[in-house]
């Protein structure tokens, strides 16, 4: 973890989640160094060369002292992206967020689902070779008993039947549960969210 003066710049899309603590009030979100990755999103620059190394999104956390009114941002070499949490912890202290991630030297804005332990700074990666993830949506566990009691949906793209499928992950251990392919091709998009019935 790096902690440098809130006088550095940087550019975000999403928040992960913010709470407070006290006299202290934490923003976590998804930072870029600059606002480079916007043009990375061109047709012509994502078809020759995708998304460089350095225009990829990582976790920061902003704190910000209600007393002193002193800021501090603290930089963590975790590459993440969309990100998801359990909604009954927004706004609140939590333990775990996920999201699209990207391995090192992927092209790709995300080929990866990353689940984030905060208190020991854990990381579990979930990935399947042919598949290109979109954002994952917690849905909690009916009487859940933990955070992260539930799953992950995530619609998938698979680059070698050129089909989408809905993959289900469990949430504790990033393992797939289900896998279901759709009968036509479904467009990458933001923002999916869980209803219940």
């Amino acid at each position: 973890m790096i902690q440098v003066d809130t006088k550095e710049k940087f550019f975000f899309f999403h928040t992960i989640n913010s709470f407070q603590v006290g006299d202290k009030f934490y923003i976590d979100f998804c930072g870029y160094r600059d606002n480079q990755i916007v043009d990375d999103f061109y047709l012509q620059n994502l078809e020759n060369r995708g998304v460089s190394q350095e225009n990829k999104a990582k976790f920061m956390r902003l704190i910000v002292d209600l007393k002193t009114k002193k800021t501090l941002l603290e930089k963590f070499d975790v590459q993440v992206e969309l990100p998801s949490i359990n909604k009954s912890f927004g706004g609140e202290d939590y333990a775990y967020f996920y999201g699209i991630h990207s391995t090192k030297g992927s092209k790709e804005l995300g080929n990866s689902i990353l689940k984030y332990g905060l208190e020991n700074k854990s990381q579990i990666i979930w990935q399947d070779q042919n598949l290109l993830p979109g954002e994952p949506i917690f849905v909690s566990s009916p009487n859940s008993n933990s955070e992260d009691d539930g799953i992950l949906l995530v619609v998938c793209f698979d680059q070698t039947l050129q089909s989408s499928c809905l993959i289900i992950l469990s949430a504790r251990s990033m393992t797939e549960i289900a896998r279901s392919y759709t009968p036509n091709f479904i467009p990458a998009s933001l923002h999916g969210s869980f209803y219940k019935s």
